[in-house]
């Protein structure tokens, strides 16, 4: 067999073998250098070319050059093609190696395919530990998840939930990690939420349970925090995001602090402590920006550019915007989109959101948000009419991801319903936003839309309850006061006005 290859590939053999013999005991050093020359010496080598490229690619993740290792690793998984002696389970460490450098080079969206890949080989041997392993890989050194925002895989569920069946009582932690997990990838399911916070609060339960307070429980604590990012649920887990920002600066890494105070940041800002929120945001940033991690620096950029749309500093949030947009487009994170909704954002503090609305109509379709933005920059361009045909009533209206983002878009949706006078989904939207009057409607890296008071004023007065609509819109001029917001002050006072002549009509 080997007798067939070329001059060519017999010359690479040899030159590989050499090394081989030379280096002995340091093979591993050159062992990028080996994989090339065996994968040039032509097929019959494959199985030498991509145990050698697996190897130079575990070094090179070791050393933290983790886009030489994806190269490697990736280039393993195409020689391993060509290997028909190849084990499942080698084709699971290769496998398990891409989805790692995946979520090391800020690729985590593309991660879960090779992980589900090796999890579902490992099932098939019965090896559910190995199972495990590799599907949590797409959690190690989690930002913002491993999913576009907001969707959700039924049959990933379905892999997760059969892997923790294979994993033994006795293994809380892992157990704990992946109904974390699970969690996580409920989020966003129809139905789902209850069972989400359920799993969340098992897994939190379970890591309490060992006792201990080391860098995999901090990973589990982490993960379950994302799964309980409900508006509802500011409160449920206050203490949750203090342990986990005390226990990241104990144990964990960089991007673990960076992403704790960020997490942190998004309910301080919420609750209205915007010091606070903006000191987290400012020490995630430049954790960041000094450990060279990608997914942070774009989720604290995010954070820092909306902050300076809401104290006026118009220009250098505009800068900000294309800075953080050029950056991401380099890497595959969840989070896509950002800069239209802060730009959106942005113009409407402008008095421009009417020239979006072609951009915007194109962009209804891909994510809720847009679709609400779309709908305010109809109402702001005085198509009225056309806005009402494009919405159809209000019970047709579908329902908003109940996620951090739940607040300032329901918001948006507030206005547009009052802007366009309707009294009965006034009356329904005020009830259902009235349990989150004292907040801010802000979601500290995506939209900002001032105190919940306002927009629960406007739907007061639409909906026929002066008094009610007068007390919502003192509230709201007097936390835009105090937080020194003058756009939003301005916007109260018109709002104000508004109720003034419904009462004096």
């Amino acid at each position: 067999m080997r007798s067939s290859a070329t001059p060519s590939g017999r010359a690479h053999a040899k030159v590989a073998a050499a090394l081989e013999e030379v280096h002995g005991g340091r093979v591993r050093e050159h062992a990028a250098e080996l994989a090339e020359h065996y994968r040039l010496a032509g097929p019959a080598y494959a199985r030498s070319a991509w145990h050698f490229a697996l190897r130079a690619g575990e070094a090179a993740a070791a050393g933290a050059e983790h886009d030489e290792a994806l190269r490697l690793l990736t280039e393993a998984a195409v020689l391993q093609g060509g290997d028909p002696t190849v084990e499942p389970a080698e084709r699971e460490t290769v496998l398990r190696g891409r989805a790692r450098a995946l979520t090391r080079v800020a690729r985590p969206l593309e991660a879960w395919e090779p992980a589900a890949e090796a999890a579902r080989s490992a099932l098939a041997r019965r090896d559910g530990a190995a199972a495990a392993e590799a599907l949590l890989t797409v959690t190690e050194r989690v930002v913002w998840g491993w999913r576009t925002h907001p969707t959700w895989d039924d049959e990933a569920i379905e892999l997760w939930q059969t892997v923790l069946e294979q994993q033994p009582r006795e293994d809380v932690l892992t157990r704990a990690r992946i109904n974390a997990a699970i969690a996580v990838e409920m989020l966003y399911r129809p139905g789902s939420a209850h069972r989400a916070t359920v799993l969340a609060d098992q897994a939190v339960a379970m890591v309490r349970s060992t006792g201990r307070r080391g860098h995999a429980e901090l990973q589990v604590l982490r993960l379950a925090q994302m799964a309980l990012l409900r508006p509802d649920l500011l409160h449920h887990r206050a203490a949750l995001r203090d342990e986990i920002v005390s226990l990241a600066l104990e144990v964990g890494d960089p991007i673990d602090v960076a992403a704790a105070l960020t997490a942190r940041a998004q309910d301080l800002g919420e609750l209205g402590r915007l010091q606070e929120m903006q000191s987290d945001v400012v020490r995630a940033h430049e954790l960041a920006v000094r450990h060279h991690l990608p997914q942070n620096i774009v989720v604290s950029g995010w954070c820092l550019s909306l902050r300076k749309q809401v104290d006026g500093d118009l220009a250098g949030a505009e800068q900000d915007i294309a800075e953080i947009e050029r950056f991401q487009a380099t890497l595959a994170m969840s989070g896509v989109g950002i800069e239209v909704s802060q730009r959106a954002n942005l113009r409407d503090v402008e008095g421009r959101l009417g020239e979006m609305e072609p951009h915007l109509r194109r962009a209804a379709p891909y994510h809720p948000a847009f679709r609400e933005l779309h709908a305010l920059s109809l109402l702001r361009a005085g198509r009225v009419d056309e806005l009402r045909l494009l919405l159809g009533s209000y019970d047709e209206q579908p329902a908003f991801s109940f996620d951090y983002m739940w607040l300032p878009y329901m918001a948006v949706r507030a206005e547009v319903w009052s802007g366009l006078g309707d009294a009965a989904a006034a009356a329904r939207m005020y009830d259902e936003l009235l349990p989150y009057g004292d907040r801010l409607a802000y979601s500290v890296p995506v939209a900002f839309r001032g105190s919940m008071h306002l927009a629960l004023g406007e739907l007061a007065r639409v909906a026929g309850d002066p008094t009610a609509a007068a007390r919502h819109l003192e509230m709201a001029l007097q936390v835009h006061r105090e937080l020194g917001l003058a756009h939003w002050v301005g916007r109260t006072e018109e709002a104000l006005t508004r109720l003034a002549g419904t009462v004096v009509g």
